[in-house]
């Protein structure tokens, strides 16, 4: 459920009209608790905390608060969309609150779980109430991996009936190799031209070059809200994957392999990939357009089974999401078959996962604490590396992976691992 603590009445019909709308369209998604508590009209101190008692009769300890703060951090739609995400996997209810006249007391800027700003501009508050809940509608459908914007549908279509692109000649990187790669996944008849030159009558899409919008030289370059910079094959990804994809395939593709290439092209950091497209370069760098196109057919057949494995993600945490709420004990999640769990366990109480193997039996895994990584919450007792207990056929000496050759075996070994834990108190 979301909750929306706002302060004030509204009496223009056609703000009310708006609001009731979004309420309306909402209700296929989620169920939304629209509170109205009276603004007051004494001096600052005393409105706020007048204001202050009113709201809190509305807040629940179970509720992760979002206070609407002109200080707060702002966010793009995908990225409030990812929040809303987040926050519902991991919490029951989010509570939105919008302050009256002279904002909010500190006692509610202290609850606040996350303060959010969606400009630095002043809205009436009623207009702003429509804005939020617009916004929650949008995240609402981009979650759902739905079309959320008329204009990316435009740009595709215009991207599939364009017969060229260009990007620039010379020494090639995994930042245009990939960004002319998905291109061609977009529209396989379109044309890569590399030139060091963009006549101003070129009629076709630039990347990589010319300081348009799918550069990345200028020194005003669009930068990540976690500081890492976007190249010309971020910037393409993001304009077209999450109308192609929906948000969970472009939102993990990019975090799992375009923020590195990115950052490689940007910086000049390691990266594997980059380094494996930078083989293809000839010695010759100046006459490397055969180089690049068969660079750019092995990135293309890279994506193309990146972008497959995380539409088979996205359809596999629908089960594992089922999986994990019948479970008994929220700590071991038993899957009845192989499913890519690591982008939904990791923010749940799941400690370890078990599933069958396809070397036949059962497995049991260490979940971690985040999808992007290989840091268990719990790895498995160090004892069993060299002494492996009679339940169990292997223990992998990293303790994230352990073996067994029946169903009841894999589960005593992970309630064994667990009294570990207790015992040791939660320490590994």
């Amino acid at each position: 459920m979301i909750k929306i603590i706002t302060v004030g009445k509204i009496k223009e019909k056609y703000l009310t009209d708006a609001i009731n709308e979004y309420l309306k369209r909402l209700s296929k998604y989620t169920k939304i608790n629209l509170i109205e508590v009276p603004d007051e009209n004494f001096d600052i101190t005393k409105t706020l905390e007048t204001e202050k008692k009113s709201i809190l009769k509305y807040v629940s300890e179970k509720d992760y608060i979002i206070t609407m703060e002109i200080e707060g951090k702002e966010l793009s739609s995908i990225e409030f969309a990812k929040k809303i995400d987040e926050i519902q996997i991991n919490n029951s209810n989010i509570c939105f609150i919008i302050g009256g006249s002279y904002g909010l007391s500190d006692e509610i800027k202290k609850m606040s779980n996350f303060k959010l700003s969606f400009s630095k501009m002043t809205f009436p508050h009623g207009l702003f109430r429509g804005i939020l809940l617009e916004q929650i509608y949008r995240a609402c459908k981009i979650n759902n991996h739905e079309m959320y914007h008329k204009w990316g549908i435009m740009e595709i279509e215009r991207v599939k009936n364009m017969k060229v692109a260009l990007t620039h000649a010379g020494k090639f990187h995994a930042d245009d190799v990939f960004g002319a790669a998905f291109l061609k996944i977009i529209n396989q008849d379109i044309k890569i031209i590399r030139s060091n030159i963009v006549l101003d009558d070129f009629d076709g899409l630039v990347f990589d070059i010319g300081m348009g919008r799918f550069d990345h030289h200028m020194a005003d370059n669009e930068v990540r809200g976690n500081g890492i910079p976007y190249a010309a094959f971020g910037k393409l990804w993001r304009e077209f994957a999450p109308s192609l994809y929906g948000n969970y395939v472009y939102e993990s593709i990019d975090r799992k392999l375009i923020q590195d290439l990115d950052l490689a092209d940007n910086t000049g950091s390691y990266n594997a990939l980059a380094i494996a497209i930078d083989v293809f370069n000839p010695e010759d760098v100046k006459n490397s357009d055969n180089e690049f196109f068969e660079a750019m057919e092995f990135a293309k057949k890279i994506l193309i089974k990146i972008i497959d494995k995380q539409k088979r993600c996205e359809k596999d945490l629908v089960k594992v999401k089922k999986y994990y709420e019948e479970a008994e004990d929220k700590r071991i999640v038993v899957l009845d078959e192989p499913l890519f769990y690591k982008d939904y366990l990791p923010f749940t109480e799941a400690i370890y996962v078990v599933y069958p193997s396809n070397r036949g039996g059962f497995a049991a895994q260490g979940v971690t604490i985040n999808p992007d990584t290989n840091e268990l919450k719990k790895d498995f007792p160090k004892e069993w590396v060299k002494n492996l207990p009679p339940y169990l056929r292997f223990c992998h000496t990293s303790r994230f992976l352990v073996a067994s050759n029946s169903f009841e075996e894999i589960m005593h070994a992970v309630k064994e691992a667990l009294k570990w834990l207790e015992m040791i108190g939660m320490k590994s």
